[in-house]
């Protein structure tokens, strides 16, 4: 879109089209060759630095920040509050953070990663697991994948929380904010909604983070912060800001 055409708050929105995710989706990691979150940009197994992205030290406690893009989302956000703990990342686009998980090879390697490996290798205090739940429910049985990831979990981990299902909306956020004359009529997608609350509904014994109505109140949801900093970049993944202010309210 021309500059021209667009006043200081539209300006602001337009240039979410080409968010740079890399500080906020890997955590200050310093080596861009590298990462701790793997995707369509650096799909190989050999682009997750181990070392690095499981590295720890005895005197700390340690999170384990498990799942797809909306942990990744995270990462900078958990390390900025939690700068005194060890953060172990293994984050992957492609499938969901559950056991006999179905979906892209490099993720399905990562992830059984974590149940072989860190998980026996490292003595973790805290694991965070979370995903866009609802985008493989058909390709994977969600429900039981996370009761069972749970269960397989915490024989060795005191502490296992699930983050909720995110909304999700048909297109992205901020050209819905900027094409809307009436911000609250904008809604997210159905399907969502509905596995949001299938979840809530089927896994009652499950530690979650709930994330899902974050900035609503009485019925009432804010789309943009007091800044006019949009919730979303794209249609289902949280801005920076967004998510400094969710992991300082709910983390």
């Amino acid at each position: 879109m021309h500059e021209k055409w667009l006043n200081k708050n539209d300006l602001l929105l337009d240039s979410y089209s080409k968010y740079d995710i890399k500080p906020q989706f890997n955590g200050g990691l310093k080596d861009p060759t590298k990462s701790c979150f793997l995707s369509s940009k650096n799909p190989s197994i050999n682009d997750y630095d181990y070392s690095y992205c499981t590295n720890t030290e005895k005197h700390k406690k340690t999170i384990l920040l498990f799942g797809d893009s909306h942990v990744a989302e995270f990462s900078k956000a958990i390390r900025e509050k939690y700068w005194n703990y060890n953060i172990i990342q293994a984050t992957s686009s492609g499938c969901p953070p559950i056991i006999n998980v179905k979906g892209e090879g490099t993720c399905q390697t990562l992830f059984n990663m974590v149940f072989n490996k860190i998980i026996k290798d490292k003595q973790i205090d805290i694991a965070i697991v979370g995903a866009n739940w609802s985008a493989f429910a058909t390709t994977n049985d969600i429900i039981t994948g996370i009761s069972q990831t749970n269960q397989l979990l915490k024989e060795r981990i005191a502490t296992v929380k699930f983050i909720s299902q995110t909304k999700n909306y048909p297109s992205s956020l901020p050209m819905l904010i900027m094409n809307s004359k009436n911000i609250s009529e904008i809604v997210p997608a159905e399907d969502s909604h509905i596995f949001y609350n299938k979840m809530k509904k089927e896994l009652p014994t499950i530690n979650f983070i709930d994330i899902y109505n974050y900035g609503c109140k009485n019925g009432k949801c804010k789309l943009l912060n007091d800044d006019n900093i949009p919730m979303f970049f794209d249609n289902n993944h949280y801005t920076y800001e967004w998510t400094k202010n969710i992991v300082n309210d709910l983390f």
